[in-house]
């Protein structure tokens, strides 16, 4: 069995301008080392869509390359004969980054002075207005309006359960066999 770690970014938006996996490669016990680039040539990542006018499809590559979106995204990664050599390889990365200006609010998203993700134009992926019913009666007649800017906070999924992962290859019939800890492995 392989062991994998990931390099992840420290930055939400960031140019890579250079990483050098070289020493992480010749450390005995890693297999191989990958960044965004060689990950790119395999797969584009998820793209996500929608069936509807004027609706910018983006994409989220496997590994970030060239630009990282949010903190976290993943840089490089190590695979090894184990777990700890694979993270003695990703501290062994050298990587440099520039940082872009990041949008951390909704004002600064409408402004578009800062782009978020670079294929997205004025921060915007659908904008749409959908009326059900007229409103002005309603209003009208409440008995109390409110208004004010409400702000949620930020929202991620934090599942008890880890998010392992484990792959077999069989080499004689080509299946891949693939265990995982999460409802929709896709």
């Amino acid at each position: 069995m392989l062991h994998a770690a990931f390099v992840r970014s420290p930055f939400a938006h960031a140019k890579i301008t250079r990483i050098d996996i070289s020493v992480a490669a010749a450390l005995p016990g890693v297999e191989l080392v990958w960044t965004g680039a060689e990950t790119a040539r395999h797969t584009q990542g998820v793209t996500a869509g929608q069936n509807v006018p004027n609706y910018v499809s983006t994409s989220q590559p496997a590994m970030a390359n060239d630009v990282v979106h949010f903190v976290g995204e993943s840089v490089a990664v190590a695979i090894a004969t184990s777990r700890c050599v694979a993270e003695d390889a990703i501290e062994l990365i050298d990587i440099d980054y520039e940082e872009l200006p990041v949008v951390t609010n909704i004002e600064q998203s409408n402004a578009a002075a800062a782009v978020a993700n670079e294929t997205v134009p004025n921060n915007v992926i659908h904008h749409n207005v959908r009326v059900a019913h007229g409103v002005a009666d309603m209003f009208a007649n409440a008995a109390l309006i409110v208004e004010d800017v409400f702000h949620n906070n930020r929202v991620s999924a934090s599942p008890l359960e880890t998010r392992g992962c484990v792959a077999q290859h069989e080499r004689t019939t080509g299946l891949i066999t693939f265990w995982s800890a999460t409802q929709i492995p896709g």
